[in-house]
């Protein structure tokens, strides 16, 4: 297996790992209501799915201008412990989004903070906690184990989580100061708990279309709204797209082009900020909206303007009233964390794709793909394999790789030394007894890494070359090598039956080998015919003819299958001179010897058969039958000792300048008129 394709099983399993971190962070912000559970939680879940060694969570008491240890795991701080913060403090804390002991740019930085942090925390990466401009906190970090690297996927997971976090902290702290308040502002408070649990509901939804139905549903019944719809920008028009409405006409809302370069709403684009718009009268809008109040907050991230939620007219037992300031703050609140709920969505649908787009690389290998862990267990395996193996998944998959090769040792051994020796190892043509007693195959066993170069398992590629070797072992009787590597990249198959070819067929025979053979000794016999065929299969094959059958003393060769090139009546004449000048060299030799001289004659035509496997599954011959090689056996018998006799079909095909005289037609059995003939000569 390439390294690209082990990279790419790695590369799935690193997302899937680093996926589960971003489902159980929703989980802890629905599931936990107070910040102290919240921020151990979210301290176990960072030291968890990102392999940090020790860390703590520190929030801000803005009245005692300290640092309060909420939770920490290892470091030299009790919980609830405080540290001293200064103001010079915040505002370094404030300037970096992450800070780095290890990074040029913000280990100055961390170095210039109060001792008292230092020493304590022993921070290799510092995350300050903000919303808006209003520092929160910080999350302190210490190396990972094993002194692994920070990698940059590891950062953007961190971000993640702490932005979220930093929403909770946020909301929690606005929790906890309306407490403080006086009874009037009670009913303020309910809205904004209710707020903080819709925002946390709204957070924990990854599909994108469900998402933007949940923020507008939630959003018309937080503010107790007639009706809403939620607009999206395009990347490459300045026009807002529809995305879902509520109790409007989404036929009148698709047909009104609203840009964000509109007027009214350049607030929400240029400093994102929300309007209210009670008793408006404009023009566009109102083609948009029939309703007498509106209120419009931007959905963003942290760096742009993602969309609009717009509410329409507030309904209360008096009937509908305008909108009010807190109306539009709780909106607008609401809308903030829909951003991040939005971008942890989009988020979450791009690394869904990826690992399914990974997946599918794996599932449309051509080759079976196996990954194992460092126990040996089957961790993934791909439709190929399981095709090579003759299994269901579920026998597979979690089982030791022994149960899968259960009877095959040599492949056990493969996969032992690679785990220990961490090598690839290549063994081609090997057998696979634990599928069948046939079953040959090519099997690479390559050590699965981590980006940190240690060992997480390995991946086994199979390629089942089973009936690639049947018919290398078949055809190479017949053909030359590199006509049996043609006819594999072709797709041959050794299955029974016939198709029509145009070839040409080319006979030769011994002349009076009956009468030669009976004046010699029977070894002697044999001894002449394996010279003079070793001589002339040579030939054969290099023009890349297809030897057909050896009958006796006679050679059948075809020109044209099981491949049919355009210069078969080319090759097959070449085939026949050459024959005759190296039979006139072999009998110069046998001369010397005091050998009989052997004379053949050969005979060529050309025209349609019927090629293929003839036989039984268990016993099968490539040939070819047909009228074309009947008149091809007349012709050679036809020949005098030294002559190339052809058909006018050859002679009409050949591309090459020949020699041709042409002959008088002579008449053979099985055809009623003569037949036309040339000679060849060279």
């Amino acid at each position: 297996m390439s390294n690209s394709a082990i990279s790419e099983v790695y590369e799935k399993e690193r997302v899937d790992y680093y996926l589960d971190g971003l489902v159980d962070l929703g989980d802890i912000l629905t599931s936990e209501n107070k910040l102290q559970k919240i921020s151990s939680s979210i301290l176990h879940l960072i030291l968890g799915t990102l392999m940090f060694s020790k860390g703590g969570i520190l929030l801000n008491d803005k009245e005692k201008n300290v640092l309060k240890a909420f939770s920490q795991r290892g470091l030299n701080i009790k919980e609830g412990e405080e540290i001293s913060l200064s103001d010079i403090d915040v505002q370094k804390l404030m300037g970096e989004s992450i800070y780095r002991i290890d990074s040029d740019k913000t280990k100055n930085k961390i170095d210039s903070l109060g001792q008292e942090i230092i020493t304590k925390l022993n921070p290799i990466i510092i995350v300050p906690l903000s919303y808006k401009n209003e520092f929160l906190g910080i999350v302190s970090l210490c190396k990972k184990f094993m002194n692994q690297p920070i990698s940059d996927m590891d950062l953007q997971i961190l971000s993640i989580i702490c932005h979220h976090f930093s929403h909770a902290v946020h909301n929690s702290n606005l929790i906890v100061d309306l407490n403080k308040k006086s009874d009037a502002l009670n009913l303020k408070l309910l809205e904004l708990e209710t707020l903080f649990d819709i925002s946390l509901a709204v957070n924990s939804v990854l599909d994108v279309d469900e998402l933007n139905m949940e923020i507008l549903i939630r959003s018309v019944g937080i503010l107790n709204a007639s009706a809403g719809a939620v607009f999206f920008t395009d990347k490459f028009t300045p026009f807002l797209k529809l995305s879902t409405e509520f109790n409007l006409d989404e036929e009148t809302l698709s047909k009104v082009i609203i840009s964000k370069n509109h007027g009214l709403l350049k607030p929400c684009f240029e400093n994102m900020e929300g309007i209210l718009l009670n008793q408006f009268d404009d023009e566009k809008l109102k083609k948009a909206f029939e309703n007498e109040n509106l209120m419009i907050a931007p959905i963003k991230s942290k760096t742009e303007v993602l969309g609009l939620i717009c509410i329409l007219d507030k309904e209360t037992r008096q009937g509908i009233v305008p909108f009010e300031q807190t109306d539009l703050e709780m909106l607008t609140a609401f809308a903030s964390q829909a951003g991040v709920a939005l971008e942890n969505a989009r988020l979450f649908t791009s690394v869904l794709e990826t690992k399914n787009y990974n997946e599918n690389i794996l599932n449309s290998i051509a080759n079976g793909v196996i990954t194992l862990s460092l126990l040996g267990e089957v961790e993934s395996i791909n439709p190929a394999a399981l095709k090579i193996l003759k299994m269901e998944k579920e026998e597979v998959v979690n089982n030791p790789y022994l149960l899968v090769f259960p009877e095959d040792d040599n492949i056990q051994s493969i996969i032992e030394k690679t785990l220990e020796s961490q090598d690839i190892t290549l063994e081609m043509d090997i057998p696979c007894h634990s599928v069948g007693e046939d079953v040959r195959i090519n099997l690479t066993c390559a050590p699965l890494m981590d980006q940190d170069g240690g060992l997480n398992g390995a991946v086994i590629t199979l390629e089942d070359i089973s009936e690639e070797r049947r018919i290398k072992n078949t055809f190479k009787r017949y053909v030359s090598d590199n006509v049996v590597e043609e006819l594999l990249a072709e797709g041959a198959t050794l299955e029974l039956g016939g198709e029509s070819k145009h070839i040409t067929i080319l006979f030769s025979d011994i002349r009076g080998f009956t009468s030669l053979s009976e004046k010699m000794k029977p070894q002697d016999v044999v001894e002449t015919l394996n010279e003079y065929f070793s001589a002339m299969m040579d030939i054969i094959f290099r023009y890349n003819g297809t030897l057909d059958k050896i009958v006796g003393d006679e050679l059948m060769v075809v020109y044209g299958a099981p491949l049919e090139k355009t210069d078969d009546s080319d090759r097959a004449i070449l085939t026949a001179i050459d024959m005759m000048k190296k039979l006139k060299a072999l009998n110069e030799e046998r001369k010397k010897n005091n050998l009989k001289q052997i004379d053949i004659g050969i005979g060529l035509n050309s025209g349609e058969v019927v090629s293929g496997n003839i036989g039984s599954e268990t016993q099968m011959d490539y040939t070819v039958i047909g009228d074309t090689v009947n008149l091809g056996a007349r012709l050679c018998s036809a020949a005098k000792a030294y002559e190339i006799i052809i058909s006018e079909y050859t002679a009409n095909e050949v591309t090459q300048k020949f020699n041709l005289e042409k002959m008088e037609p002579i008449m053979v059995k099985g055809k009623e008129k003569p037949i036309n003939i040339f000679k060849v000569n060279y």
